[in-house]
């Protein structure tokens, strides 16, 4: 259903891939991690697109999704890497240096609680983050997920070469559980998303507050920021260059 909404009725994952692959060359890193990857769309796009050559493709979530990560693999087996262990954002002994971390359709999933955990263990790397949501705060963004509903009916018809097809008649057709769950959970992961105030306000919080660049979109928000130690070693970079001169 995700992949219906955000790969077929939108081009949302194919612009989070434009967006990575621009931060990985822009920044001249060679690793692209999807954390809470799910599926790991994100990946199967940049991958799909043919334009990452040189740049590897870490797939990993805190429950990872085995099937598709070894699918993945398969098809692009010198580019995808994906971690079969489980990937806690908020401990800091798991390797997330020297890339661009991508956190597509998930900060929305994780508890408020633990969000400021997760924004300190980022900001502490010395990665460039990108966090990417398909829906917002408003009641125009519950409004689309509620129609949701209509879209999720196709399912059966867009993916119908795809395995699982009994499954899907039955469970969007026969028995329309999937097209309500799906409507509900959208409008509810509309409420759980942070207006810009909010995210601002939550890294405010850290021992050292990156700066962070925010686009908002007809349905989006993408907020962008580097790791505190990626800034060190900029302007470290920086004044070895002008003390050079």
């Amino acid at each position: 259903m995700m992949d219906l909404c955000n790969s077929c009725l939108r081009s949302f994952n194919d612009e989070v891939a434009r967006d990575a692959l621009r931060l990985a060359k822009e920044n001249k890193l060679t690793k692209i991690i999807e954390l809470g990857a799910g599926r790991g769309p994100v990946t199967a796009a940049i991958a799909e697109s043919g334009e990452g050559v040189g740049i590897s493709l870490v797939v990993c979530d805190l429950e990872p999704n085995t099937d598709s990560y070894r699918t993945l693999q398969k098809r692009y087996p010198e580019q995808v890497f994906p971690v079969y262990t489980p990937v806690d954002m908020t401990d800091p002994n798991c390797d997330l240096s020297n890339a661009v971390l991508i956190l597509s359709t998930t900060m929305h999933h994780i508890p408020f609680e633990v969000r400021p955990l997760v924004l300190r263990s980022l900001t502490e790397t010395n990665s460039r983050i990108a966090v990417f949501e398909p829906i917002v705060r408003t009641w125009k963004s519950m409004f689309l997920a509620a129609l949701s509903f209509f879209a999720v009916l196709a399912l059966p018809v867009v993916f119908f070469k795809r395995s699982g097809k009994l499954r899907r008649i039955l469970w969007c057709w026969i028995v329309p559980i999937a097209p309500c769950m799906f409507a509900w959970d959208g409008v509810i992961s509309c409420l759980r998303q942070w207006r810009v105030a909010e995210w601002q306000a939550a890294f405010e919080t850290l021992p050292n507050p990156p700066q962070v660049e925010y686009q908002t979109g007809f349905n989006s928000l993408k907020i962008f920021w580097a790791g505190v130690a990626a800034s060190q070693e900029a302007c470290t970079s920086a004044t070895a260059t002008g003390n050079s001169s």
